[in-house]
């Protein structure tokens, strides 16, 4: 799960904390991995490239389209 822009870390956490209510505790776990920044995007695409995969999904954790763009611009930095 990502999350980009001014407020992505309190964006995500909101619709995290919210989805995954159900799990409790483990609700918090959740919306803290979320990555919220450029560098934590490209940190984790580099560890599953440099482990030889091929393919990775990242699925906006923020119901805004422009999430897409952001994700895009980040990874072509």
């Amino acid at each position: 799960m990502f999350a980009l822009g001014p407020n992505a870390r309190e964006e995500a956490g909101r619709v995290l904390l919210d989805y995954y209510a159900y799990a409790g505790e483990h609700a918090e776990r959740i919306a803290a991995s979320a990555l919220v920044t450029v560098d934590a995007i490209r940190e984790s695409t580099a560890a599953f490239d440099s482990a030889g995969c091929d393919e990775v999904v990242l699925f906006p954790a923020v119901p805004d389209p422009n999430q897409v763009d952001l994700l895009a611009d980040a990874i072509r930095r």
